[in-house]
């Protein structure tokens, strides 16, 4: 079946379209009267500056992020280090989610998931990275 429909993966994160706006786009709404969360930048040991660097570059490069100069909402960024020993960037949004407006419709619990595949013959698990930045924020 995967060789038969070979077209349909993406085999870098340049070739990762997303979810088309019209179909899905992601909404953020706050909590009225709460001010925007402004986080300094965290202290970074400076041999990671690099690896930083280029795990942003490669974000910017295939346009799940874009600069912005303006805004008054900034979480802080880490590195975190990955069970292979590479590092990936992390957005500590902590902060930023004490404002927002609760869903009243949770994610499932992992193992309700997993029991729904129960019988079936295929499923597949998107990757962390490409699944992530697959649908736009308003």
């Amino acid at each position: 079946m995967l060789r038969n429909h070979l077209g349909t993966f993406a085999w870098s994160y340049k070739e990762i379209t997303g979810v088309h706006p019209s179909v899905c786009t992601h909404h953020i709404y706050i909590k009225e009267g709460c001010k925007p969360v402004f986080q300094p930048l965290r202290r970074m040991n400076p041999t990671l500056k690099d690896i930083f660097k280029e795990e942003l570059q490669k974000l910017l490069d295939v346009g799940f992020i874009y600069p912005i100069s303006d805004s008054k909402w900034v979480p802080p960024l880490v590195l975190v280090p990955k069970k292979n020993g590479k590092r990936r960037i992390y957005v500590d949004y902590r902060e930023l989610n004490k404002p927002t407006k609760k869903d009243h419709f949770p994610l499932p619990f992992i193992d309700q998931v997993l029991d729904g595949l129960a019988g079936n013959k295929f499923f597949s698990f998107p990757d962390g990275f490409s699944g992530y930045n697959q649908i736009q924020i308003s």
